[in-house]
């Protein structure tokens, strides 16, 4: 699908593969580390960390952990949030009060949109289609689930 959008990916090397997404994590990784670790140092806050815990369908233990401090600046810096509605407008009244731009400074929850783009590719219109396929899983597919 993506060759026959844009011939180009394939002569760039771009076309993902099994390994593409843990490639590019610990892409992201690496050349974020050293930029990460500079904010901390610079801190003038404690740093308060939370935690997000959860187990995929096949029991993998996950781990998310953000860090929370005011930089150097003072300043109030990124949210990230689902794409509800409400939350387009605490993002407007928090940019009226402390005089920021709301859609520059809202991220949305990556996990959230790749989540919805592959159900769209894989279920279509169908919403109920995932879980109705998951009710068919046999014991040796549930090793394949995240």
């Amino acid at each position: 699908m993506l060759l026959s959008l844009n011939p180009a990916v394939g002569k760039r090397g771009c076309l993902p593969n099994h390994s593409s997404v843990v490639d590019w994590i610990e892409q992201a990784y690496t050349s974020h580390l050293g930029i990460v670790t500079e904010k901390l140092h610079a801190a003038q806050s404690k740093i308060h960390l939370s935690f997000d815990l959860w187990s995929s369908r096949n029991l993998r233990a996950l781990l998310g952990i953000n860090c929370h401090f005011a930089d150097e600046f003072d300043k109030i810096g990124y949210f990230i949030i689902d794409n509800a509605a409400n939350n387009d407008t605490y993002i407007e009244a928090l940019g009226t009060e402390f005089g920021f731009n709301p859609l520059h400074r809202r991220l949305r929850c990556s996990s959230h949109k790749i989540n919805l783009v592959a159900r769209a590719m894989l279920w279509g219109v169908d919403e109920e289609a995932f879980e109705n396929e998951l009710a068919h899983v046999t014991i040796e597919d549930q090793d394949l689930l995240i």
